[in-house]
C-alpha cells in the first residue's frame, strides 16, 4: 500500500458503505476497506485476488469482475468509495478520457475517490532529451 493511500484510508470514515476499486490486483486495498466495513467490489483483467479470496477472511465476501476497466461501466453513483490506485498511468490520453467520467459518474454524491498513478520521469527525460 502507498503512503498515499494510507493516509487516504486514515482519513475515511468508517462504513458501512460500498466500496469499489478498479484494478483491484491482490486485494490490498480491497482489506482495509473491509476492516473499515465497506462491503468490496473489485475489477481487474486478471484475477489476482483468486488466492487472496481463498486465505483472507476480508475478501472471501467480496464481488469481484475479471474485465478491461476500459469496457467496463460501473453503476451509476453506486459506490461510497472507488479506488483506482496504480493503473491510470498505463492509460492513454483518449483512454482516460472514457475512463474518468465512468469513476467520476460511479461515486454517490459526498462519496470518495482515490486516484494514484505511478510515474516513471527518468524514463520520460530520457526518451525526450
Amino acid at each position: 500500500m502507498t503512503r498515499g493511500a494510507q493516509e487516504f484510508f486514515s482519513r475515511l470514515p468508517d462504513g458501512p458503505g460500498a466500496a469499489l476499486e478498479l484494478g483491484c490486483g491482490d486485494g490490498r486495498n480491497l482489506t482495509a476497506l473491509a476492516r473499515k466495513g465497506y462491503t468490496l467490489n473489485g475489477v481487474d483483467m486478471v484475477d489476482s485476488t483468486v488466492h487472496s479470496r481463498e486465505l483472507n477472511p476480508w475478501l472471501q465476501g467480496m464481488n469481484f469482475q475479471q474485465t478491461d476497466i476500459l469496457t467496463y461501466t460501473p453503476e451509476f453513483e453506486s459506490y461510497d468509495v472507488l479506488i483506482c490506485s496504480e493503473v491510470l498511468h498505463f492509460f492513454t490520453k483518449d483512454e482516460l478520457q472514457k475512463v474518468m467520467p465512468k469513476i467520476i459518474s460511479a461515486v454517490k454524491p459526498g462519496g470518495y475517490v482515490f486516484l494514484d498513478l505511478l510515474s516513471d520521469l527518468t524514463r520520460f527525460f530520457q526518451a525526450t532529451g
